[in-house]
C-alpha cells in the first residue's frame, strides 16, 4: 500500500515536471527537426539543379569571434548565402529596424534581433574575405512554414526572408534574371577557396 502510494506520487511529480517543461522541450525537438529538414531542402535544390553546395561555413573575425553561415548554394548566376532561423511564432518588423516583434499564440510579443540585419553582416564578412563581386551574393533567411511573416518593408532585391516552402521558388526566379552567368573556372575557384578556408577544418 505504502509502496504503491510512493510510486503514484513519484509518477505524479515526474508528470508535473514534464508538463511544465514540455513547451521548452517541444521547441528543442522542433528546432532539431527544422535543421534536419533544412539540410535536406538545400541538398535537394542543389542536386536537382546541379549546383555546388557548402554547409556550416565558419568565418573567423576580429576579437576571436566567428561568423556562421549555414549553407551556400553556388548557382550559375548567384551565390546564395542561406541562414536557418527557427521561430515558434509570427514575425513582424521592417528591414532597417534593429529588433522585430515575435508573437506567441496568446498575442504576447517579445523583441528579437532583426535576422536580416544579422545575416547581412555575415554575408558582408564573406564578401570581404573572398573578394568576389558583391552583386553575385544573395542573402536569404529561411524560417519554418509554421512561422507567419508580415511583408518586410524596405528589403533590398538581394536579400530575402522566406518560409521553407518558398526557398526553391525564390532561387528559380532569381536564376531567370537576364544577367551573364558566372565564369565556371572562377566559380570553381571560389567554391574551393571558401571550402579550404572556412569549411574544411570545422
Amino acid at each position: 500500500m505504502i509502496v504503491g502510494a510512493i510510486i503514484f506520487i513519484s509518477l505524479l511529480v515526474i508528470g508535473s515536471i514534464l508538463l511544465l517543461a514540455w513547451p521548452k522541450l517541444k521547441i528543442v525537438f522542433e528546432k532539431k527537426h527544422y535543421k534536419k529538414s533544412m539540410n535536406h531542402l538545400v541538398y535537394s535544390i542543389s542536386r536537382d539543379s546541379d549546383f555546388y553546395l557548402l554547409n556550416k561555413i565558419h568565418i573567423p573575425i576580429e576579437g576571436g569571434k566567428v561568423v556562421h553561415i549555414d549553407h551556400i548554394i553556388f548557382s550559375d548566376k548567384f551565390i546564395y548565402c542561406i541562414g536557418d532561423a527557427y521561430y515558434d511564432g509570427p514575425l513582424s518588423g521592417k528591414y532597417l529596424d534593429q529588433s522585430w516583434f515575435k508573437y506567441d499564440k496568446f498575442i504576447h510579443f517579445e523583441h528579437v534581433k532583426n535576422p536580416l540585419n544579422l545575416h547581412h553582416t555575415r554575408v558582408r564578412y564573406l564578401i570581404s574575405e573572398t573578394g568576389a563581386p558583391e552583386d553575385l551574393f544573395v542573402g536569404i533567411i529561411v524560417v519554418p512554414d509554421s512561422c507567419f511573416l508580415d511583408k518586410i518593408q524596405g528589403t533590398p532585391k538581394s536579400e530575402f526572408i522566406c518560409r521553407q516552402s518558398e526557398l526553391k521558388n525564390i532561387i528559380i526566379k532569381k536564376e531567370k534574371e537576364q544577367i551573364a552567368q558566372i565564369d565556371p573556372i572562377q566559380l570553381n575557384s571560389l567554391v574551393h577557396n571558401i571550402y579550404d578556408n572556412f569549411v574544411k577544418d570545422n
